[in-house]
């Protein structure tokens, strides 16, 4: 018992343990074999005890004192006293250190001479391994679990000899891409998705690169790009990571495809009255996003960029040609142009003529007028259309009292109408009999003369 009151004690299956003074378990360590004698305690607090094979070992505190110069560490005690055996185990070939991989078969091997029977086992950490009693220690496969310190003792009639301590260290499986990401062709202002799978111990970290470098936030499995642009052309790769290694993909190349712009409707030339509003308008293909500018004579206007153009309150000094030019990364196109003209209301500048004339007769009416074509014509008689009447001219043959009467035809155009006078003539049938009534004379409220029959 050690003065702070700890009760140290070996077991026939070679533990050595230290107790708390409750009887608690305060540590212990695993020699693989028994131990018999009474450990000594040294006044600095090391406690030295022997085991039934011949080993010496000296701990303080916890720890064997693996790296104190204390030559008799886990050596056998006859070295002190006699000389050893010759057909006592001996190491001829010490384990080594490996480093392997999660999953990966290793194969920890040590070579020993000495008198048969001999006896084996391996110790991980300090602690024996059950089962493992074989010169060669296989751990098929591995895990991380198992990353620590190995030895092997080995035993026979004239003592035991334990191995070098050998270091496994067990690293994570590192990640390795199962799906590469794929180059691809996509138009301007379409997605593109590069995606990557990959296997490995999770978690990873993954950074996307566009031509060698990282691009910001781009940390997911997957890498979108909502709308592609010109300048999103190129060689995409991602680099994953985890805590056992890191690796970058295939390159992937984006291609994008721009659509140079091309009118499929060019603009329509109007025309329309003093003050009065019009449009025009174009439609264009090609790879988003278009452009449009609207020239007139040449010139950009202000703020005309839509794919239609509004004028309002037209005037004459708006009079002449528009183009629109449409634009996008590829380059540019001009429409044809369209012209805006002002229309002229109609005028009328030569009246129509009428004289008497006897039944049978032929009689033919004439306008001329002036004013933005198309001009529209409708002939009235005594104020009511005439149908198929729609020509400049009038044209009645072998004519009838019941036509005569008043005469005037409409002009129109989109600008607005004229009428012209009324103009009358008289049919005159010299069979009837005498004082029979043939027409009356009235005068219009507008000052024109109207004819009634």
């Amino acid at each position: 018992m050690a003065e702070d009151g700890t009760v140290y004690i070996g077991s026939e299956n070679g533990t050595f343990f230290a107790l708390n003074s409750d009887g608690t378990k305060r540590w212990e360590i695993s020699t693989g074999s028994a131990i018999r004698s009474s450990p000594l305690i040294a006044p600095d607090g090391t406690v030295y005890f022997a085991s039934q094979y011949g080993g010496l070992y000296a701990v303080k505190g916890t720890v064997p004192l693996a790296d104190a110069p204390w030559p008799m560490f886990q050596r056998d005690i006859r070295h002190s006293g006699r000389q050893r055996h010759p057909e006592h185990p001996k190491f001829i070939k010490q384990p080594e250190s490996r480093t392997a991989v999660d999953g990966d078969s290793v194969t920890l091997a040590a070579g020993v001479k000495g008198a048969e029977p001999m006896f084996f086992q391996w110790l991980f950490n300090g602690q024996p391994l059950p089962g493992a009693t074989n010169m060669a220690l296989d751990l098929t496969p591995v895990t991380l679990a198992q990353t620590g310190w190995y030895q092997l003792r080995a035993s026979n009639t004239y003592g035991s000899e334990l191995s070098q301590a050998a270091r496994l260290t067990v690293n994570p499986l590192p990640p390795r891409i199962v799906t590469q990401p794929q180059g691809q062709s996509v138009p301007v202002g379409a997605p593109a998705t590069f995606v990557v799978e990959v296997s490995g111990a999770p978690p990873f970290a993954y950074q996307w690169m566009k031509d060698g470098v990282a691009l910001p936030g781009a940390t997911n499995a997957p890498l979108t790009i909502p709308a592609v642009t010109s300048r999103d052309a190129g060689d995409y790769t991602v680099k994953i990571s985890n805590s056992g290694g890191t690796v970058t993909s295939a390159v992937a190349h984006l291609t994008v495809l721009i659509e140079l712009p091309g009118i499929t409707e060019q603009p329509h030339s109007q025309a329309v009255v003093a003050g009065g509003s019009t449009s025009f308008s174009v439609t264009a293909t090609g790879s988003p996003p278009l452009r449009f500018q609207w020239q007139f004579e040449g010139a950009n206007i202000a703020g005309a960029t839509n794919a239609t153009l509004v004028l309002q309150n037209v005037s004459a000094s708006q009079v002449g040609l528009y183009t629109v030019v449409v634009s996008n990364e590829a380059g540019s196109v001009t429409s044809a142009a369209a012209s805006l003209t002002l229309l002229q209301a109609p005028r009328i500048v030569t009246q129509p003529k009428a004289e008497n004339v006897v039944v049978g007769d032929t009689v033919h009416l004439r306008v001329v007028a002036e004013g933005s074509e198309p001009l529209s014509y409708q002939w009235y008689k005594d104020y009511t259309p005439l149908a198929g009447a729609n020509q400049a001219s009038l044209l009645l043959n072998n004519v009838q009292t019941a036509q005569s009467g008043s005469y005037q035809v409409e002009v129109s155009n989109a600008a607005g109408s004229w009428f012209s006078y009324s103009v009358k003539f008289l049919v005159i049938d010299f069979n009837v009999s005498p004082g029979t009534k043939l027409w009356d004379l009235k005068t219009a409220s507008h000052g024109r003369v109207a004819l009634s029959g």
